[in-house]
């Protein structure tokens, strides 16, 4: 495991430990023994600062890093693999969703 794993955040600082890579946000919510995946988002000015300003965020209202597991943001690169995920809450699930408008991708294979 790199240095840039799962919840890499510091609560007390407010700080994201982004991979610098970082291009894109994709929610993925587990359910039913699968995932459903939803849209990806990237910020065309500048895709990292736009990764990270909303994570942050998110750190900020208390909504990243929650235990549950279920909801999940996965940062992916400009190819699409996934470089971090970081575990959310349902308040933090939704605020993306009226911010960033994402949908239903696909299910799981």
């Amino acid at each position: 495991m790199n240095s840039y794993s799962t919840n890499n955040f510091d609560r007390k600082k407010r700080t994201i430990n982004l991979h610098p890579d970082a291009f894109a946000l994709r929610p993925v919510r587990a359910v039913d023994n699968g995932f459903r995946y939803y849209t990806a988002t990237t910020f065309p000015n500048n895709p990292w600062s736009g990764c990270e300003m909303y994570l942050r965020r998110l750190l900020r209202f208390g909504s990243l890093g929650v235990e549950d597991g279920t909801l999940v943001i996965d940062v992916l690169n400009e190819n699409g693999d996934i470089l971090q995920d970081f575990t959310v809450s349902r308040k933090g699930f939704e605020y993306l969703r009226r911010q960033l408008g994402f949908r239903v991708e696909h299910p799981s294979p």
